[in-house]
């Protein structure tokens, strides 16, 4: 299925989802390794790299906060909207995400903040592949994804996927192929969740 849109503008959005940033909240499957003071430590560096990323794009970035909606002075840039994430699992609250956002932009891709390896290139790539494609992903190495773009609304893309398993990203794509959507990828990056992927993405700061 696939929503219709109206006065659309020209311009890119980056959806951002951000849990609260409150201690105990995030980062619960790293807290069980590595204790949660640590862990919401952890959290705010995850934060603050994609708040360093954000900065340096040229598009619209839309905060989703998954609580309230905090108003960050380190976030105080001209180009941010911030929005509160709707009710129900991971996927409605991105396929309802994407609808309101793609109201009003031409094209969007939503990140998380557990990536810390994204670079500006990879936000670049995803929109020049959705010159010529309907959906593009971002594999994760866990089997999920940590971006998803997309032109349209297309709501199949959120249902009948098990999230936080190993088999979201090929869920995902066997979606696209059912509603013959055309659809890319780019570089497979990993996500920090847990002990052995935050100890990796510390050793690579070294």
């Amino acid at each position: 299925m696939m929503t219709r849109r109206s006065e659309v503008s020209d311009h890119k959005a980056v959806i951002l989802f951000l849990k609260n940033a409150e201690k105990g909240h995030a980062k619960t499957r790293l807290a069980q390794g590595i204790g949660i003071d640590k862990a919401h430590d952890a959290y705010l560096h995850l934060l603050d790299k994609t708040r360093q990323l954000c900065q340096t794009l040229p598009y619209t970035i839309y905060l989703f906060y998954s609580q309230e909606i905090v108003v960050d002075p380190t976030w105080q840039i001209d180009n941010v909207e911030r929005r509160l994430q709707a009710k129900g699992d991971l996927g409605a609250k991105m396929s309802a995400a994407f609808a309101e956002v793609l109201n009003h932009a031409r094209s969007a891709v939503i990140i998380g903040s557990d990536c810390p390896y994204i670079q500006p290139s990879h936000i670049h790539e995803a929109f020049a592949m959705l010159e010529g494609h309907d959906v593009v992903y971002g594999p994760a190495l866990d089997g999920g994804y940590y971006l998803l773009g997309m032109n349209q609304l297309h709501t199949t893309l959120f249902e009948d996927i098990t999230w936080s398993t190993s088999e979201v990203l090929n869920q995902s794509l066997d979606q696209c192929k059912a509603s013959n959507l055309s659809v890319t990828t780019i570089e497979s990056l990993e996500d920090v969740d847990e002990v052995d992927s935050w100890n990796r993405y510390l050793n690579s700061q070294k």
